[in-house]
């Protein structure tokens, strides 16, 4: 759906950066003549993975230009303390929760995985302070997704913020 209305908005796209997913554009066959053509607008992708954005000039055409971003805290450390890293994480989610606060009594919902780590004490912490601060607004991804799920939800979070993106330029 979003697609479809910034695809009729070509004007804009020179404004347009693309934080890339693997799912949003791998198997060009299976994806829409729309998203083909928005890929080729697009003037700024952001992406860990320098092939992903090669694999968009390869297959798409893209003639964007790359932006190279750490696609998770670990990709730009060499040695790490992993207590201090969970601590830290911790202290960072609770952060944004606490930001989330003033919203709580909102049509929303916030979503916040934590099915990716094997500390079941992080994932309870977490879970209590989200409970605690936004309710039953706080909605926990305790357990993995199938792929095809998780891609379906990862499309709707970036179509969401490209939407948000969009609504700040204005």
């Amino acid at each position: 759906m979003l697609l479809t209305i910034l695809f009729f908005q070509p004007w804009v796209a020179k404004r347009y950066y693309w934080v890339m997913h693997g799912g949003d554009f791998y198997f060009p066959a299976k994806q829409s003549l729309v998203k083909k053509k928005m890929i080729k607008r697009i003037r700024y992708f952001i992406t860990y993975l320098k092939g992903d954005f090669e694999y968009l000039k390869t297959w798409y055409g893209a003639k964007g230009e790359y932006h190279e971003c750490f696609m998770y805290p670990s990709n730009i450390y060499k040695e790490y303390n992993v207590n201090f890293k969970k601590d830290n994480a911790l202290n960072i989610q609770i952060e944004v929760l606490e930001k989330l606060r003033k919203y709580k009594n909102e049509n929303i919902k916030v979503y916040v995985p934590l099915s990716y780590g094997g500390d079941q004490s992080y994932a309870d912490a977490v879970v209590s302070k989200g409970k605690e601060i936004i309710e039953d607004r706080f909605i926990p991804i305790l357990n993995f997704m199938q792929f095809k799920k998780y891609l379906n939800f990862t499309m709707i979070v970036t179509e969401f913020l490209l939407l948000l993106l969009l609504i700040k330029l204005h």
